[in-house]
């Protein structure tokens, strides 16, 4: 074998050799650097027909995160899973959790009242055919 054909080889295996290293850093310890988040409940609303529920809760994903509100509405027999609001998210600077309100008009329409210092990141008008209307302020 030519001294060029095993540096080659050697090149190949330190290659090779850093790669797996960074793959095993990847595979043990990324995971543990995602935010583990969780939800705190402060009201479940049935819907006028019973079909549905809107959960008003906090979600919390640890230091460096603001606090949040959020806003579901589910199937009446779904639980709440951990994860974001599927109607409504904001926070407030300092984080502080806005106040936020729900309230069902009839079993397709709703409103959610929310803190005008709110900063707002999600806002669905319509989980299937309920639709849902919007406003700062009481």
């Amino acid at each position: 074998m030519k001294q060029r054909d095993i540096i080659a080889a050697a090149i190949v295996i330190a290659i090779m050799a850093v790669s797996f290293g960074a793959f095993q850093y990847t595979a043990r310890y990324a995971s543990t650097k995602k935010p583990t988040c969780s939800n705190i409940t402060l009201q479940t609303l049935p819907s006028p027909d019973q079909k549905f529920k809107a959960i008003v809760f906090e979600r919390n994903c640890g230091a460096g995160a603001n606090r949040s509100a959020q806003v579901s509405i589910l199937p009446i027999a779904a639980a709440l899973t951990n994860e974001p609001g599927n109607v409504f998210v904001a926070d407030l600077l300092g984080g502080k959790v806005p106040y936020v309100f729900f309230i069902w008009h009839s079993a397709d329409g709703a409103e959610v009242i929310t803190d005008p210092a709110a900063r707002v990141y999600k806002k669905t008008d319509f989980v299937g055919d309920i639709v849902v209307t919007f406003r700062e302020g009481m």
